[in-house]
């Protein structure tokens, strides 16, 4: 079915949301306003065309046969940032930045050999990352701001990136000028790798040394947070929105403040931050707290056993409704069944749509979906990594990037 839908409403929507909510979720929001998803990447049933598709399921900007870029099959389009898209052509050290109309405006080729990371701009500098050995920061003129040796390792986040020696697993942090404030590679202090950059807190890693964990660095201030707790079985710890931390031990999760102080004794199975709530599990039970342990939703829906929509994926993230993917139902905040759903939901609502498999859970097609469980456009063929990046956006709050190709 289709059904009318604009830039205009899904930005009105998005502010009335905005406006509405304050706070914790609208400091949340601003990860997500940078991303345009009105333009987004997909495959072409003939197996030989990429495509930016629109809301409506429409092909816009296509790639096929040996384009000016290269193979379409050898092209990785990433998402809309600030207007901007990095495109980056497997096999080869070329890459380059379009705008919406499909113009290239920044030809990566001719500053530096290698690939964009991470999806491109982030806090108005990308990296073009040649290898293992070094990496040039650009800014959104197509300027150098400077080089580093060494492998990247994050996109510039709350001012500060991440980086390693070759291949290394000790990471280090560089401001926006290109200065070293941790070196990477030395064992006495360290950040581990493996671990995602926290959205409450951009600045803010978790240092470790020879005995483990040792506490959270905030690169913009020098402040530590959680000095001395055991973090075995917990590896990466970091202050949440409530600025807490979500900790374990012994199998049971609990809430900590930033001071190493219980806020709620480790009891449940299972414990994240949700912005302002933290979702739990009891007896594989899904239900929701706030940071004094009161349940603002009690335990009564069954957690999923799908990868996709498990508990350790389900939140309320940016929105007001939050997926239950075992009952294939959205509910409100006050637990209430609101909406449900003939399509599987692959994200939670980001204004007034998300996205949803249409043909079954196994099916590649994806569309958009409005509020009123009605499909906005025709289904397109899915893109996975660009959907697996608005999943964790609209729910998790990760910051919105995928990681670094290699070549």
């Amino acid at each position: 079915m289709r059904k009318a839908f604009t830039t205009a409403a899904a930005s009105a929507a998005l502010i009335m949301l905005l406006a509405s909510c304050g706070g914790t979720s609208g400091r949340m929001h601003k990860i997500a306003d940078t991303v345009d998803l009105d333009l987004i990447p997909s495959l072409q049933p003939n197996g030989r065309t990429q495509a930016y598709v629109n809301t409506l399921g429409e092909p816009k900007l296509e790639y096929s046969g040996d384009g000016e870029f290269g193979q379409a099959g050898d092209l990785r389009l990433n998402l809309f940032h600030n207007g901007m898209a990095a495109i980056n052509t497997r096999g080869s050290k070329e890459s380059r930045f379009i705008d919406s109309e499909g113009n290239v405006v920044i030809d990566c080729s001719g500053i530096a050999p290698g690939h964009i990371a991470y999806g491109g701009f982030s806090e108005g500098i990308a990296f073009i990352r040649d290898g293992c050995d070094r990496f040039t920061a650009i800014d959104t003129k197509g300027n150098i701001l400077f080089e580093i040796e060494g492998e990247i390792q994050s996109p510039m986040l709350g001012g500060f990136a991440l980086y390693s020696d070759r291949y290394g697993r000790k990471l280090g942090a560089f401001n926006s000028k290109g200065e070293i404030v941790l070196e990477a590679g030395t064992d006495d202090e360290y950040i581990p790798s493996g671990f995602t950059r926290n959205p409450a807190h951009l600045s803010q890693v978790p240092i470790y040394g020879k005995e483990g964990f040792m506490y959270v660095l905030d690169l913009a201030d020098g402040k530590h947070y959680l000095e001395g707790v055991e973090a075995a079985d917990q590896p990466w710890l970091s202050l949440d929105w409530n600025n807490c931390a979500v900790c374990r031990t012994d199998g049971r999760y609990g809430l900590m403040s930033a001071e190493g102080e219980w806020l709620i004794e480790p009891q449940f199975s299972y414990m994240a931050n949700d912005g302002d709530w933290y979702v739990i599990t009891q007896d594989n039970m899904i239900g929701w707290c706030d940071k004094n342990g009161k349940m603002m939703i009690e335990p009564e829906f069954e957690a999923s056993g799908h990868a996709a929509w498990g508990v350790s994926k389900t939140r309320f993230g940016l929105d007001k409704w939050a997926w239950i993917g075992k009952d294939g139902v959205f509910i409100d905040r006050e637990g209430k069944v609101v909406l449900e759903c003939e399509h599987y939901a692959e994200t939670n609502f980001i204004g007034d749509r998300c996205l949803v498999t249409v043909g079954g859970n196994s099916s590649m097609m994806h569309a958009w979906m409005g509020r009123d469980g009605q499909l906005i456009g025709e289904p397109f063929l899915n893109d996975e990594r660009s959907t697996y990046i608005i999943r964790d956006m609209s729910r998790e709050l990760i910051p919105p990037y995928p990681q670094y190709e290699m070549p």
